[in-house]
Parts: C-alpha cells; structure tokens; sequence
C-alpha cells in the first residue's frame, strides 16, 4: 500500500477529528466507536488507529472543537448571564448536555480555570459559587433526565 503525502495523512487525521466530533455532539462519549468514527469519516478503522492508539487520544484531540461550540451555547458578558444561558442550555439543547459530559472528563479543572479567568474582574467568591451551582444543576438534570428515560423503557406492571 503506497504511503500517503502528509497533506493527505493530515486533512484524513482532520475528517476523524470532525467525524468524532460530530459523534460525540449527537450521542455523547459513549456513542464513539473506531468503527463509526471510521466510517463518517470515510476510512478503514486501521486508518484510525494510524493516528490515534486509544478513544481517549482522539476525544482530547477533539477539546478545541467542544470549546467553540460551548461559546454557541453561553454568554460570558457577566457571570450572571452565563448562568443563566448555562441553564437554558442544559434544559433545552442534547448537543450541550453531551458535550458538559465529555468536558467533566476531559477538561475537568482546566476548563474551570479557564472560566475563573473571564470572569476575574467579579468577585471570586460569587463566580466559584455560581460555577459550582452550574455544575450542580448540570448533574442533578442529567441525573433527572436518565432516571426519567430509564422509567419509561421498563415495562409497566
């Protein structure tokens, strides 16, 4: 099998990134597969495995991807605003939930620096108080959500 150009190795490694990533917006961590990344992408799962050794490797390949799509979703004008845009976005957008999920994992305090970053000119104590209450409310949605999903799947006795 002759090798490729890198220009060709590295618009494939691009098509699994955007291919993943378009999985994990639809289905969550758990929805991504070297199989079904493979095919969206439009590759054998050996091409994959090429550029990346584990899921875990790919999905970090995917954060600047998440961070964009997050500034979709939420605004940062004040730490009041983005809570309440944080809420809204977690009641009412899957894309969203999926992706809080994969960066509890994959972000975890980074991302929290990050936020305590652009909101340093609020006091510190009212943006790790409204950060922590988003974290909360993001979990006992999901939590909620599952549960509710879980109850309508099993038969009714």
């Amino acid at each position: 099998m002759p090798r490729v150009s890198q220009k060709e190795a590295q618009k494939t490694r691009e098509r699994i990134i955007t291919s993943a990533f378009k999985i994990l917006c639809e289905e969550g961590v758990e929805g991504i597969t070297f199989a079904k990344v493979a095919s969206l992408a439009g590759i054998g799962k050996s091409g994959i495995n090429a550029h990346f050794k584990k899921k875990d490797d790919l999905l970090m390949d995917c954060k600047p991807l998440v961070g964009q799509k997050f500034v979709e979703y939420l605004d940062f004008s004040n730490i009041e605003n983005y809570y309440k845009s944080f809420k809204l976005a977690v009641d009412t957008v899957d894309e969203f939930r999926h992706l809080t999920i994969y960066s509890q994992h994959f972000s975890g305090y980074e991302g929290t620096l990050a936020l305590k970053n652009i909101f340093s000119k609020e006091p510190e104590g009212k943006v790790n108080a409204i950060l922590y209450m988003a974290a909360g409310y993001a979990a006992t949605k999901y939590q909620e959500r599952d549960y509710y999903e879980k109850q309508s799947k099993q038969p009714v006795v």
